[in-house]
């Protein structure tokens, strides 16, 4: 028996509806997408976009972190609510947000009142209080001036156990220098040069309190422990290279062997035009406590401001029979560090990385 044929105007009302079946069905799914929260674990989530990042590239930096559901149905809204504008900076999203208001908070400027200041490791104080200087519109001097004051951190000591009696020698240029973690830090904007210190030196009790009982079970003092790891993240980055190194370290204050670190020699002359220039063998024997081709043993203070890993990695240093120790940065090289237990055979190592 034959089925009845549907007439045109019947077929084409039943693709018409299963068109509006979809198409709700899309919408449904759309609005689900849009209104479904962002997945942040707690309220406070802080998001940067770096200057020159577009809405889309930052919509699709969120769905990879997995913070908005989906970044396609984020960009149709954007379009179809002509909200197409993305600044910079920092923002903070919270747990009771969807994507639609993600993208209208996109698209203004950001309301925070803190700012982001990354630290540098490796840097000195003074870098660092340029740093702060530069992004909170205040005085580097400023900075600089409180961490050297003797007074003012005589107060800080009631609050911080790792600042001792020991970081005030008239002979260091900073007594603050090494006891400045470096990190990212969010700032107030309205905050005091006292705020920050604190702020700062807060992060670097929470790593100290990781070392502590590593620090009391050395023979060094922790003026000491934060000078000697300053020296190691200089000459090292890697764990097992900071370990060689302050093994190395360690062969020679044995015997009384001068240190002879390079960067010692740069913090001496603290003004240079390049890391070539201050490391040049003739400044080797400027007379200053912190120059380590001079005097024997560690330096007067820190020579830059270490981080966790560099002071653990000095304390738990590599038991070893070298004495000498270079990094391949000549031309060509990778950075590969090659350690000799003599002078000539250090000496043969140096000229041959220099001849290839």
């Amino acid at each position: 028996m034959k089925q009845p044929k549907l007439s045109k105007k019947n077929k084409g009302l039943s693709i018409f509806i299963g068109i509006i079946l979809v198409f709700s069905m899309f919408l449904l799914y759309f609005n689900a997408k849009l209104n479904q929260s962002v997945s942040v674990e707690e309220s406070g989530y802080r998001f940067v976009v770096e200057s020159g990042e577009t809405l889309h590239s930052v919509l699709d930096e969120l769905h990879e972190e997995s913070i908005i559901p989906s970044a396609f149905f984020a960009k149709i809204y954007a379009r179809m609510q002509n909200l197409n504008e993305v600044y910079s900076g920092e923002y903070i999203f919270d747990t009771s947000m969807n994507s639609k208001d993600v993208i209208r908070m996109l698209n203004q400027p950001p309301r925070n009142s803190e700012v982001v200041v990354q630290l540098t490791e490796g840097f000195w104080a003074k870098d660092m209080a340029q740093q702060l200087a530069t992004a909170l519109d205040m005085n580097a001097d400023d900075f600089l001036s409180a961490w050297h004051d003797r007074t003012y951190i005589e107060t800080l000591m009631v609050s911080y156990d790792f600042l001792t009696e020991e970081i005030f020698n008239d002979n260091v240029r900073v007594y603050l220098e090494g006891y400045l973690y470096p990190d990212t830090y969010y700032i107030p904007l309205n905050a005091s040069v006292d705020e920050v210190t604190r702020q700062i030196l807060d992060n670097t009790q929470h790593y100290y309190n990781e070392v502590k009982d590593l620090i009391d079970a050395s023979d060094y003092t922790i003026h000491e422990v934060f000078t000697f790891s300053s020296l190691v993240m200089y000459e090292a980055s890697s764990e097992y290279d900071q370990k060689m190194v302050a093994g190395v370290f360690e062969n020679r204050m044995e015997i009384g062997m001068p240190l002879q670190a390079s960067a010692s020699v740069c913090y001496v002359l603290y003004e240079f035009e390049s890391w070539l220039e201050c490391e040049a063998y003739d400044n080797q024997a400027i007379d200053n406590l912190y120059n380590t081709y001079v005097y024997t043993g560690l330096p007067v203070g820190p020579i830059l401001n270490p981080n966790i890993d560099a002071i653990r990695n000095t304390l738990m240093y590599e038991q070893h029979d070298y004495y000498y120790f270079v990094a391949d940065v000549y031309e060509g090289g990778d950075g590969t560090v090659y350690y000799s237990k003599s002078l000539n055979e250090h000496e043969n190592k140096v000229n041959e990385l220099r001849s290839r």
